[in-house]
């Protein structure tokens, strides 16, 4: 059955087709989703750990250290997304590409990339503000926003408009695949504070801590691997979503034949 399944007056996006999908994506395209989440979510951690550690001494270091941390993050969320989504759509246009392909498309793409990120989390910021429904429905709805900004030649405002297009008559959908999905999504971060928890010995609460904010090797290596977990089902369900509701799905065999003789 198609990923879009044909009802009076449009189409529903069926959930497991989408999770399916996600998972063939993830073992077709092991290797760029392996370098992109976790190597580049390693030199993520490892920037705030020198920012942090630079700006230990200056008073208002832990709030030039957040934005220095917000930035670095956006840049590397958008980028590895960026990637992973390219690899993906080019995949299914039958070319594979290279690692340096998929990260000079990326890098092509990383100012209007990041506005459009930038612009993602404040329009859920507000929405959470506004008693949390509404930032709820801004993420499920903007949940395609960067894949567009990879793929299509558009600006960051565009990207949003056309993401909401896309998504917008399929929400309940996407939100339940949010829901199955989450299990795998924060596990890496779950699997994470247990090795920590077992290698120094401390509870497991404290553990989750610390993995999520690291101050030595042993926690940055542990947040990378958790943060590179998140973001490679992340980017590659956004990616798989997005090939799915921008493909234009294809009208029934009967009605095609009756085209024909109209």
């Amino acid at each position: 059955m198609s990923e879009l399944a044909g009802e009076e007056g449009g189409f529903v996006l069926e959930v497991g087709a989408v999770l399916r999908a996600t998972a063939r994506a993830l073992g077709r395209n092991a290797t760029p989703i392996v370098v992109f989440t976790y190597g580049v979510s390693l030199l993520e951690a490892g920037v705030g750990q020198l920012v942090a550690r630079s700006l230990s001494g200056d008073p208002s270091g832990v709030t030039i250290a957040g934005v220095v941390g917000l930035l670095v993050g956006l840049l590397a969320s958008a980028f590895k997304t960026a990637a992973i989504t390219f690899a993906i759509r080019a995949r299914r246009k039958s070319h594979v590409p290279t690692i340096g392909e998929c990260a000079r498309h990326a890098v092509g793409r990383v100012p209007t990339l990041v506005v459009t990120s930038l612009l993602t989390m404040l329009a859920m910021l507000v929405g959470m503000l506004l008693l949390v429904v509404p930032g709820i429905y801004a993420s499920l709805v903007l949940l395609v926003a960067v894949p567009v900004a990879t793929m299509e030649d558009v600006g960051p405002v565009a990207a949003l408009a056309r993401s909401r297009a896309l998504t917008s008559p399929h929400v309940g959908g996407i939100f339940l695949c949010n829901l199955l999905l989450a299990p795998v999504m924060f596990g890496g971060y779950v699997a994470a504070g247990i090795a920590q928890s077992v290698l120094s010995g401390e509870p497991f609460a404290t553990a989750m801590i610390h993995v999520g904010t690291p101050t030595d090797v042993q926690t940055v290596i542990l947040s990378s691997l958790a943060i590179g977990t998140m973001t490679a089902v992340t980017a590659t369900y956004a990616a798989v979503l997005y090939g799915m509701l921008a493909r234009k799905p294809r009208r029934p065999l009967g009605e095609r034949v009756a085209r024909v003789f109209e």
